[in-house]
């Protein structure tokens, strides 16, 4: 009786934690728990749910996924507030947080569908979003659902949604057939396929012609027009399946020289890229002083440098950059007194200053006299001057 009541009490715990982490409207679903189970070891399967209407919540839970007595979890949310569908798993105890952007995602946003399509094949193993029949990206899935319960010693699971959300677990490797059955229209032909319709009818009388000898053929074949599409199987009888298998047989067939067609038209193209003189790579030209010179003042010559042609410098007695030159005086004339640094400038030479023992302006310099400041120095004769009377 005493183990019965910690049993009780631990579950009641646990569900608890579990309320808390996917939201108290959250319900347990026994029913889809099976359907999980019986799907998750599959490369794929699809999860669907319909008619999501506006809540005064704007974080839901939509559908989660427990694995009981293993630190796995699986849930899928929304958020209003953001326009964000989430996924957010824990992997032994890791937290990972991925969303779409959905932009229609608003607080009063009716989802008529929302369809997650799970590829659970490795390397590559990913969820695809569809919300109202259009793809909202993938996000990866480094530990698929068939990862999680298959690592654990009793392998079992535990499948909680919104109770007001129907939702659907598929197992079909073809999202196409999820979609269509939730209203989504799917385009029987293409651009690239009208254009080749011609060929298309050539081989449906040629596979038509040839069906009696197919082995995959049943031998009882009713007459009736071809369609398009796959008829209806209208009574459930012998008559009906081989009427059907039969149209199947040809829509096969006729996929077969469509894909043949459509192979042929891509090597075409190849060949015409291949053989496009305008779509190959041209030599980039540089310009230089032959094909593009400069006007430069006249006496200067044009150099070519890696930024493209230059004008030189400007002649001795002219300043400028040699596009424009002015007269002027240059370091090239030598201005300056013997042993004074000479500068080059926008306007003109400037000299140093002059050496130790001279003074001047750095053009023309002169010996300083000692006694000009000393008269009384050594060497020095003072001039002296008359007193007034």
């Amino acid at each position: 009786m005493g183990c019965a009541r910690v049993v009780i009490a631990a579950t009641a715990v646990a569900l608890a934690v579990w309320a808390q982490w996917t939201g108290a409207n959250a319900v347990l679903d026994r029913g889809l728990t099976g359907d999980l189970e019986e799907v998750i070891k599959k490369d794929s399967f699809i999860v669907s749910l319909k008619d999501i209407k506006p809540r005064k919540r704007s974080r839901e839970t939509l559908f989660a996924v427990d694995f009981p007595g293993a630190e796995h979890k699986f849930m899928l949310l929304i958020e209003r507030k953001t326009s964000q569908v989430i996924v957010e798993t824990f992997e032994d105890g890791r937290k990972r947080v991925q969303h779409f952007t959905v932009d229609t995602l608003h607080d009063d946003s009716h989802i008529k569908s929302l369809i997650l399509a799970v590829n659970q094949t490795h390397p590559g193993a990913h969820a695809t979003l569809y919300i109202d029949c259009i793809s909202y990206g993938m996000v990866a899935l480094p530990k698929t659902l068939r990862d999680m319960f298959s690592s654990m010693r009793d392998p079992n699971l535990e499948v909680f949604h919104e109770k007001k959300y129907p939702v659907e677990i598929n197992g079909h490797r073809d999202v196409r057939i999820v979609l269509s059955k939730n209203g989504c229209p799917l385009p029987l032909y293409s651009d690239v396929d009208r254009k080749y319709d011609h060929m298309y009818k050539e081989d449906l009388v040629r596979s038509n012609d040839l069906m009696g000898h197919d082995p995959n053929i049943q031998a009882q074949q009713p007459d009736m027009p071809y369609r398009g599409d796959i008829p209806l199987v209208h009574r459930i009888d012998d008559v009906g399946i081989l009427e059907a298998l039969n149209n199947l047989i040809k829509v096969v067939n006729l996929e077969v020289r469509r894909c043949e067609a459509s192979q042929r038209a891509l090597e075409d193209l190849k060949r015409m890229l291949e053989e496009c003189d305008v779509c190959r790579p041209r030599q980039v030209v540089l310009p230089s002083c032959a094909t593009h010179p400069p006007r430069c003042f006249p006496g200067v010559e044009c150099q070519d440098t890696p930024q493209g042609p230059r004008c030189g410098s400007c002649p001795r007695g002219y300043l400028g950059d040699g596009n424009t030159c002015t007269p002027g005086r240059t370091c090239a004339e030598n201005p300056c007194f013997p042993g004074v640094e000479c500068y080059d400038t926008p306007t003109g030479a400037r000299c140093g200053p002059c050496p130790r023992g001279y003074e001047g302006n750095g053009e023309t310099c002169r010996r300083k006299d000692p006694c000009q400041h000393n008269p009384c120095a050594p060497g020095c004769v003072p001039v002296w001057t008359r007193p007034r009377q």
